[in-house]
């Protein structure tokens, strides 16, 4: 029997949460706290009213909203991004206000003024899922707009979130004008067998152990560790230091981000505290933090000292792994690795013999090589397909700093391949792009043709050109070669 008061009806729902809020109200609390006031009763308010929707409650970080139609949320949606990208144009990256949008459409509890339910929660994690500035939605709601809205459509695929225990399927909203109609990136099937190749690709791709983009790209969702850690942006004890502790954070932020046995707060969330001690009573309640790992680097007197601390965010017994070894700057990576396992030791994660590989591997003992290929990474995946053209500059100047820099290779030519598979013509001709992926991939495989990420991108490369026996036999051709 229904609770007085209490309803239930199909909606759509939309939830909106601010990016980096935490990092901009401890830097300007008033501030912010003003123009969001401004924002909200600017823009959303009167946006939602506009097409027909209700806000049913403003967080702090987010808003949620409800709506009548899955065309009008997504309408309602998409004029809101793209009016904050005029309104916060002259705005500092840093200080900037974006929000990540997820819709879904699903049955509600309706109690009073709130809302409740399953829905909701599919909602909120959908959120999680979108690109600051960007739109999430679930299949349901992609259903009921396709072919009704001036939009592109990306097909996410099935999505493992929290605290939901079936996969949702999600799509990414893309709002550029010259993807109207497009919808990229749906399951492809084929009589030559498309899930074999993509278990192969996969298997190889999860088997390249010094590939920076690997498990980023590719790996599946482990069961959730006991073990989180918040990695604390390293600091650096000069301006002469800082390009070693930059590489410091990056490293340890790759590599762990790979083992099985643990997880990491992600870097988009923990370079919110670089130059700031993070509160470790709200790492745990913000982040499920167990364990926090900061340090310093120092370089004086031709010699690099890496001095870090680990300690447990729930225990104030003091760290519980300590050390500052020191060499010659050359070995700042080798230090890294050794600190690497140390860690994972003292946190008691076992590692299997492709993870004890991932954290010993040393990709290039070049720091100016390093850094320019993590900026590269960074651009490469900030979800802003604009920046392409700076990862491209980024990674031709790791190669140029290191000419043997194999990973910075395979990530031009990943670059490259996004281009040409998307057709950003606009960063670079798409044609172009896909003619110099495929001479990087050549190189790579010239001088190690075992490259498990080489091999892959070129199976890829001939998946999208609808040449399906060619890329299972690359593929099948791969695997023969890692049967483990």
């Amino acid at each position: 029997m229904a609770q007085e008061g209490v309803t239930r009806r199909l909606a759509a729902i939309v939830a909106a949460d601010i990016v980096g809020y935490s990092r901009l109200m401890s830097e300007d609390e008033a501030g912010t706290l003003a123009r969001l006031k401004s924002i909200t009763d600017e823009l959303f308010e009167p946006r939602v009213v506009e097409y027909g929707g209700r806000v049913v409650k403003t967080t702090g970080d987010g808003i949620l909203l409800e709506f009548p139609s899955a065309v009008d949320a997504v309408l309602c949606a998409v004029t809101v991004q793209r009016e904050m990208i005029v309104r916060e144009a002259e705005v500092s990256d840093d200080q900037r206000i974006q929000y990540r949008i997820g819709i879904n459409l699903g049955d509600i509890i309706h109690d009073g003024q709130d809302i409740f339910g399953n829905g909701v929660n599919v909602a909120s994690r959908l959120e999680g899922l979108a690109e600051p500035g960007g739109i999430c939605i679930s299949r349901a709601v992609f259903n009921n707009v396709k072919g009704k809205l001036d939009l592109g459509f990306a097909d996410l695929g099935s999505q493992k979130v929290k605290n939901i225990s079936e996969p949702i399927s999600a799509y990414k909203v893309l709002l550029r004008p010259e993807d109207v109609g497009k919808i990229v990136g749906a399951p492809v099937t084929s009589k030559f067998g498309w899930k074999m190749i993509s278990a192969g690709v996969t298997a190889l791709m999860m088997l390249a152990g010094v590939g920076y983009f690997a498990w980023e790209r590719f790996s599946p969702i482990s069961e959730v560790s006991q073990v989180r850690l918040f990695i604390s942006p390293f600091e650096a004890g000069s301006i002469a230091a800082e390009p070693y502790a930059d590489a410091a954070t990056d490293s340890l932020l790759a590599g762990f981000s790979r083992l099985k046995g643990m997880t990491i707060v992600p870097r988009s969330e923990v370079m919110e505290y670089k130059g700031i001690a993070p509160n470790l009573r709200g790492l745990a309640s913000e982040y499920n933090a167990t364990h926090i790992l900061d340090g310093k680097v120092n370089l004086a007197n031709g010699k690099i000292t890496l001095k870090s601390r680990l300690r447990t965010i729930s225990a104030d017994t003091g760290p519980i792994h300590e050390e500052a070894p020191s060499g010659a700057p050359d070995q700042a990576f080798d230090l890294l690795a050794r600190l690497k396992t140390r860690i994972t030791a003292a946190l008691g994660v076992t590692l299997n013999e492709v993870e004890r590989e991932i954290l010993e591997t040393v990709q290039t003992r070049n720091i100016e090589a390093y850094n320019s290929f993590a900026k590269g990474h960074h651009l490469h995946f900030s979800g802003e397909w604009t920046k392409y053209g700076e990862a491209l500059q980024m990674y031709e100047k790791a190669m140029d700093a290191d000419p043997d820099f194999v990973d910075a290779q395979t990530a031009l030519a990943w670059a490259n391949y996004d281009i040409w598979r998307n057709l950003h013509s606009v960063v670079k001709p798409w044609l172009t792009a896909g003619e110099d992926a495929m001479q990087l991939i050549n190189s790579v495989l010239t001088t190690n043709s075992d490259n498990p990420e080489a091999l892959s991108l070129k199976a890829l490369m001939s998946v999208q050109g609808l040449q399906w026996e060619r890329a299972l036999a690359e593929a099948r051709s791969a695997v023969f070669r890692y049967p483990d």
